[in-house]
C-alpha cells in the first residue's frame, strides 16, 4: 500500500501544486500511521471498513473537513491503482464523506456582514484582499500573491493560474476593485506584490489576521489557548466564516443571479476536463456581464447596525 502510494503522489508533483501535493503527503502520512504495519502489505488486503474507520479517526482528532479530505485523496490514489490494475475494486470509493452540519459547516457572508469586514479593515492589505476574494471568487493564496504583471488595467482584467488547478483564468476587474487599486502606489516592477506586507506572509498568517477581523466586528468568536480538558488529539472546530467564505459569497451571487453553471464555473475557476469544454468559448466580456449583473457594489451601501 504504501508503495504504490508513494509512486502515485510523485505522478502528482508533476501535474499539482506544491500546496496540493503536501496536503496529499499529509493525508497519505497519517493514513500509514493509522494502518500502521497494514502499510507494508498488499493493497488487495485494504478493505473499506479500513478506510471508514480512517476517516472517522479523522473526524474525531481532526475534523470534519479533513476527513473528508482524507476520503477523496485515497479514493483518487485506489482509482489510479484500479487504472493500473492492481486492485480490482476501490475500497474508499465505498466510503461516504460526512455531512457538514451546524459549526462544522462553511457558509457565505450576507451582505451587510462583507460590509462590516471591509469597514473595519479599510486603508489596510487586508481591504484589498477581501474585495478580491469577494468580487473575484478566488482562493487566500491566489489572491494574496497577486503581482502587478497579473493586473491590466488598460483592459481591466486581472488574471490567475490558480494553485490548486493550475489553470489559467482570466476575470474582469469590478469597479471597487478599480477603485481599490487605483488608491494603490504604482510600481515600476511588473513582478512586484499588489500586497508587499501579506503576499511574503505565510497563507497562515493571513488566514488568522482575517479572522482577527471577524473577531473584531463581531462575526467569529476569539480563540483562546485555554485547556478545554478534551487534549491535543481532540477535533478542531471550524469556523462558519473564514476567508474561504468569501468564495462562498461569490457563487451564491452569481447563482441568485441567475448564471448558468457554465458560465459561473468558468468564472469561479472549478475546473475539470468535461467542465473546460463546455466553457472554454466563453470571452471575458461575457464574465464581466454576468457579474456586474449579479454582484452588488456593497462598498457604496451603507452597514446595517
Amino acid at each position: 500500500m504504501r508503495g504504490w502510494c508513494e509512486q502515485w503522489l510523485e505522478g502528482k508533483k508533476i501535474e499539482s501544486s506544491q500546496d496540493t501535493v503536501e496536503r496529499y503527503r499529509n493525508v497519505l502520512d497519517n493514513f500509514y500511521e493509522y494502518i500502521g504495519p497494514k502499510a507494508e502489505k498488499d493493497l488487495m488486503l485494504l478493505r473499506p471498513l479500513d478506510v471508514q474507520r480512517f476517516r472517522d479517526e479523522q473526524a474525531k482528532t481532526k475534523s470534519r473537513n479533513t476527513a473528508n479530505l482524507s476520503i477523496k485523496v485515497l479514493r483518487a490514489a485506489f482509482n489510479a491503482a484500479m487504472k493500473a490494475e492492481l486492485i480490482g475494486t476501490n475500497p474508499a470509493k465505498a466510503v461516504d464523506k460526512l455531512k457538514l452540519q451546524g459549526e462544522n459547516a462553511r457558509r457565505p457572508f450576507t451582505d451587510a456582514e462583507l460590509k462590516h469586514v471591509l469597514d473595519a479593515c479599510r486603508g489596510t492589505e487586508l481591504e484589498g484582499l477581501t474585495l478580491f476574494g469577494a468580487f473575484t471568487g478566488q482562493r487566500l493564496s491566489d489572491v494574496k500573491n497577486l503581482t502587478w504583471r497579473q493586473v491590466d488595467l488598460q483592459k481591466n482584467e486581472v488574471s490567475f493560474v490558480t494553485s490548486k488547478t493550475g489553470r489559467r483564468l482570466t476575470l474582469p476587474l469590478l469597479k471597487p476593485l478599480q477603485e481599490y487599486i487605483a488608491t494603490l502606489p504604482s510600481s515600476d516592477n511588473p513582478d512586484a506584490p499588489l500586497f508587499p506586507t501579506l503576499g511574503v506572509s505565510d497563507p497562515a498568517t493571513v488566514s488568522n489576521a482575517f479572522y482577527d477581523v471577524l473577531v473584531d466586528v463581531g462575526l467569529a468568536k476569539a480563540r483562546t489557548h485555554r485547556n478545554t480538558g478534551k487534549g491535543r488529539h481532540a477535533a478542531r472546530r471550524v469556523a462558519p466564516l473564514s476567508f474561504h467564505s468569501l468564495r462562498h459569497y461569490f457563487v451564491s451571487k452569481l447563482k441568485a443571479g441567475g448564471l448558468s453553471d457554465t458560465v459561473s464555473m468558468a468564472i469561479v475557476g472549478h475546473s475539470t476536463q468535461t467542465i473546460h469544454h463546455q466553457y472554454a468559448h466563453l470571452e471575458v466580456q461575457d464574465l464581466r456581464r454576468a457579474m456586474e449583473a449579479a454582484l452588488p457594489d456593497v462598498t457604496k451601501a451603507k452597514a446595517a447596525k
